[in-house]
């Protein structure tokens, strides 16, 4: 008897909010659910009545390696990047083959053999083909100058082109790794200090509520009002936790770029006999 008419619609209309919110929450638990057995079991239908367990929390990490140890893994592991080192090296294979192809180049050139060739008659020459006597053999240097070698210093031109672009290419790779090394980390840090705000959010709200509870035990309060502090409870617990789940993204972008997931994840890659590839 001691909640007005007025008391008793607001807190009936605070229950049907929350009935209507939990029906949403059911319906995204849902689909996160559906999503994680397409992703876990080759067969979904043969484990759509299992249900799935949640084991572990989501944990900060204070242990994140260097900034120059990570970028040096994040070279090492990327295929772009070594594909690039590749290239450097073949074109200056290709680079040093066009410069020796400018010089003059010398060749010597012999020869030995028997041909059965006599000065006498044609039995004097087959003999001497038989019995392998008197080898015919030639010995002289060719010597080869180019005057223009227009080809030659073209070839050269594009080599050398092609090793500065390669070594271009290289520097916009590298870029790109320390651009997006540099977003990660700063992406984790943001995360992390998103992570204390959120807490800090909800001890003060769990402040309030109890507070605003004592107050509604006194007659000082309406239990609206403390619905509405519930709410706030609520939202800043699903802020914190939305927090978690946006720096453990954050972390296996991290790793997905310097090339460490599976180690991080402690996953296991094996091949499979039932597979064509």
């Amino acid at each position: 008897g001691r909640m007005s008419e007025i008391d008793v619609m607001q807190a009936e209309t605070r229950i049907s909010e929350a009935e209507e919110e939990a029906l949403q929450a059911e319906i995204f638990h849902l689909s996160r659910v559906t999503q994680l057995r397409a992703l876990i079991y080759e067969d979904a239908n043969a484990w759509h009545d299992v249900p799935l367990t949640i084991r572990g929390q989501l944990e900060l990490r204070e242990d994140l390696p260097e900034r120059s140890s990570l970028l040096e893994a994040a070279k090492e592991n990327n295929p772009q990047y070594l594909a690039a080192i590749e290239q450097i090296e073949e074109r200056d294979i290709s680079y040093q083959r066009s410069r020796k192809d400018m010089l003059p180049a010398v060749n010597v050139i012999g020869s030995i053999g028997y041909q059965g060739l006599d000065f006498d008659d044609s039995y004097h020459s087959m003999r001497d083909y038989e019995n392998r006597n008197g080898p015919n053999w030639s010995l002289g240097v060719a010597v080869e100058y180019p005057l223009w070698n227009q080809a030659a210093k073209a070839s050269r031109t594009a080599a050398l082109l092609g090793k500065r672009q390669a070594r271009y290419n290289l520097s916009q790779i590298q870029n790109n790794l320390v651009g997006g090394l540099d977003q990660s980390l700063g992406t984790v840090e943001v995360a992390r200090r998103r992570i204390d705000t959120a807490a800090r959010s909800v001890s003060l709200a769990e402040r309030a509520l109890r507070a605003e509870e004592a107050r509604l035990e006194n007659g000082r309060t309406t239990s609206f009002n403390v619905a509405e502090l519930q709410r706030d409870l609520s939202e800043a617990r699903t802020r914190e936790l939305a927090a978690k789940v946006e720096y453990q993204r954050a972390l296996i972008s991290l790793w997905a770029l310097v090339g460490r997931l599976d180690e991080q994840l402690r996953l296991k890659l094996e091949a499979r006999d039932d597979w064509n590839t």
